[in-house]
């Protein structure tokens, strides 16, 4: 656990560590195609439709935590976050392909890229097999674990993370548990 006094010290260790991965983003043919207007419509409508499939997959972990959990407390987290993606991100999404083009059943339709399908499986599959803690694991699975015990703990290696996940550019999600069991994400 961050204690307030190391908490600004690991903040700005992992600024600085993710400074350069961020940048790297930043610099991505993709969003420099989306920002200086040159991305294909295509590609753009081909992303949004991939990532709508991820959430229609990405959605049943949240469900998976609901059905896993042994509390109430916890029972409501999960679904908080389930109700969330259902009611509002999928229906962004949905609102805005309708902006470009793209109908519900396009989308409903569409085949799921085989490296999302990978993903998705891969994610489900690991939330079926454990405990709702497990399922909360999975959520933010994008590894690597960053931070243990309040402080700067990069175990890449130690979790087997290919180079391109554990280095390349991708966006990241904290997890933590407090003291007292509640968890924040």
């Amino acid at each position: 656990m961050i204690s307030n006094e190391n908490a600004v010290t690991v903040s700005s260790e992992l600024l600085a560590i993710g400074r350069p991965m961020w940048e790297q983003s930043l610099a991505c043919p993709f969003l420099q195609g989306i920002r200086d207007g040159s991305l294909p419509k295509e590609k753009f409508m081909f992303y949004m439709v991939q990532d709508y499939l991820y959430l229609k997959e990405y959605v049943k972990l949240f469900a998976l935590g609901v059905v896993k959990s042994g509390d109430i407390p916890t029972m409501r987290y999960f679904q908080a976050y389930e109700a969330q993606i259902l009611n509002t991100e999928m229906e962004t999404h949905r609102s805005y392909m309708a902006r470009i083009g793209i109908t519900p059943e396009e989308a409903e339709n569409a085949e799921t890229a085989p490296e999302n399908q990978a993903y998705t499986d891969f994610m489900l599959a690991r939330a079926w097999e454990g405990s709702a803690a497990d399922a909360a694991d999975t959520v933010v699975s994008g590894g690597p674990l960053l931070v243990e015990h309040g402080r700067v703990h990069v175990r890449a290696t130690e979790e087997r993370m290919a180079a391109d996940i554990a280095k390349g550019r991708a966006p990241r999600t904290a997890l933590g548990i407090k003291k007292d069991g509640t968890l924040l994400m």
